[in-house]
């Protein structure tokens, strides 16, 4: 059962964004001209974003999840759960005894989350700011790279488990003094090990109409298998630790380390 082909009954097709899905069709047909002549309702039930039921028709997970404007008027839960803990440990607490420094609950479309994620991570990102001798201009340097940590975030939206079993389980992106911790739902998929992250090896991919859709918007993914070497060639750049990859209890998660733990 592929868990992203789903249906969703709760939800129509008016449901989805228009100019969005608009906007894919035309730039679908463009790249597959064998779909040129077909209806639009036909392009979208083949590319998985719709699909009937009897004779009703419904979005599918995938469709919602890229092209609805709030899919967790649908699935409540998946959200990110941003979180700043001031310390190296939740439970941790700041001068004023406060638990968080920041926390945020990250919604919208896979698009729109993975954007709103990295907002809250640049917000609260300590960064210095360098100022070139020779054309006297500023640069701010962010404690971590901003690209390793999109593709850390774009993954555990992609890649999270979206069964029924895991929709009542969100999405964590925790910063911490010294490290950033994103976790989603779902350990590896089917034969996946994590000792095979970032080679060549052919990977199984456990929602692979999301991944074709996000594909062919060019938005979210890119190169499919290029975000664990890029993690790790942008944290090297900075002279940082490489990031590190665990599975437990049903889960994925990726840590990356600041120079506060690599000094430690």
């Amino acid at each position: 059962i592929k868990e992203d082909l789903r249906l969703n009954k709760r939800a129509t097709i008016e449901d989805l964004n228009k100019e969005s899905l608009n906007q894919y069709i035309v730039e679908l047909k463009a790249e597959k001209p064998n779909l040129s002549k077909s209806s639009r309702q036909k392009i979208l039930k083949l590319s998985g974003i719709i699909d009937k039921d009897n004779k009703n028709i419904y979005p599918t997970l995938a469709g919602t999840m890229v092209f609805s404007d709030y899919p967790q008027a649908f699935y409540p839960q998946l959200f990110i759960a941003c979180i700043v803990v001031p310390g190296t440990a939740l439970g941790d607490v700041g001068e004023l005894g406060q638990r968080f420094n920041d926390n945020k609950r990250i919604e919208g479309n896979i698009e729109q989350m993975l954007e709103g994620a990295l907002n809250f991570i640049r917000k609260n990102m300590r960064n210095k700011v360098i100022i070139d001798s020779k054309t006297g201009k500023r640069k701010d340097v962010y404690e971590y790279p901003i690209l390793a940590l999109r593709e850390a975030i774009a993954n555990a939206l992609i890649h999270r488990d979206y069964s029924n079993q895991t929709e009542n389980a969100y999405i964590q992106v925790y910063m911490y003094d010294d490290r950033i911790v994103i976790q989603n739902p779902g350990a590896l998929y089917g034969m996946n090990r994590i000792e095979k992250l970032g080679t060549d090896t052919t990977m199984e991919s456990r929602n692979p109409t999301l991944v074709r859709i996000l594909e062919e918007k060019s938005s979210v993914i890119e190169n499919r298998h290029s975000g664990i070497p890029t993690m790790r060639r942008e944290m090297r750049k900075m002279g940082l630790p490489d990031p590190e990859f665990f599975e437990e209890k049903g889960s994925f998660k990726v840590v990356f380390k600041n120079s506060k733990f690599k000094n430690r």
